[in-house]
């Protein structure tokens, strides 16, 4: 049975949202503006470097998935790789202390985002009839 057939509800609503690219261009955006703020925004110091590169591997998992927000598996691994940078960012702005909560909290906010598009897509998959091919 086909649970996603009238396309109502949360998870329809953030699978259909999820499936466009323009979504992972703004997401991209908004994380080369927070890495732009950090790096030209700093006052000379030398512990960013951590945070720019667990910023790089968001952009390189949202980049993945612009490719074709479609197919599966390149879907798959743009969101795991994208939720590492997350973690990445989480324990890196964390390490830095309390200069660089903008940093932890958006990371937060778009980890959380993150988690939630790849859950709701994980969940129309599994309530539909036809699992998309791998």
């Amino acid at each position: 049975m086909d649970y996603n057939k009238h396309n109502k509800g949360f998870v329809c609503f953030m699978y259909s949202f999820g499936r466009s690219r323009a979504v992972y261009a703004v997401l991209m955006f908004l994380v080369i503006f927070l890495l732009g703020f950090l790096t030209f925004g700093s006052s000379a110091q030398t512990n960013i470097l951590n945070l720019q590169i667990a910023l790089g591997v968001m952009l390189c998992g949202l980049l993945l998935i612009l490719v074709n927000p479609k197919i599966f598996i390149i879907k798959l691994i743009g969101y795991l790789i994208s939720l590492a940078g997350v973690m990445i960012a989480l324990h890196n702005a964390n390490l830095l202390g309390e200069g660089f909560s903008l940093y932890f909290y958006a990371s937060l906010v778009f980890g959380a985002f993150m988690m939630l598009m790849f859950l709701s897509w994980f969940v129309y998959n599994a309530r539909s009839s036809e699992i998309n091919e791998i």
